[in-house]
């Protein structure tokens, strides 16, 4: 069998020069080259026709938050600029990296929570048939409930509330 770049007659040529041999393999390998660039050109063009109409859309959509705040005037909604500018302040004192902190031990005191509480009641649910049907009733009422209800409001009275209204 003969290789990519060589032909089945190629025996019979084998008498040119060393050089000719050489050079025919340069032109093959300039020739896999080329085409590997061109994939990979094709490649690339997929990429960027992927992206375009998410950042489009995304360029639109800070286009017309900043067009609203700039028509309205708004002093409750900030500019893009005004986010911007406020995330480089708040990381530039550190007080982004500590709310950053505080989130994730929130959120990582609610999985243990639920892990804590929820496993094992679904167990001794699954086990015990008293268990079941005293409280899937319960639980089949606050299924529907959205996710998002279950996160207080910072009005709603909690300690963390209580102590931003005092302040």
């Amino acid at each position: 069998m003969h290789g990519a770049c060589e032909r089945s007659d190629d025996r019979d040529r084998r008498a040119e020069s060393v050089d000719a041999v050489g050079a025919h393999r340069l032109a093959c390998a300039r020739m896999v080259v080329e085409v590997e660039s061109v994939i990979e050109n094709k490649n690339d063009m997929k990429r960027v026709q992927q992206i375009l109409p998410a950042l489009a859309v995304l360029a639109v959509l800070i286009a017309a938050w900043w067009a609203s705040v700039a028509l309205t005037g708004s002093v409750i909604f900030p500019s893009p600029w005004q986010v911007v500018t406020g995330t480089i302040e708040l990381i530039e004192d550190g007080t982004l990296w500590m709310h950053i902190g505080a989130s994730l031990v929130r959120v990582g005191a609610g999985f243990l929570i639920a892990v804590v509480v929820a496993i094992p009641l679904g167990l001794w649910m699954g086990w015990v048939k008293g268990a079941y049907e005293t409280l899937n009733p319960l639980f089949q009422i606050l299924r529907p409930t959205s996710p998002i209800a279950w996160i207080p409001s910072p009005s709603s009275g909690s300690p963390s509330a209580t102590r931003r209204r005092s302040t």
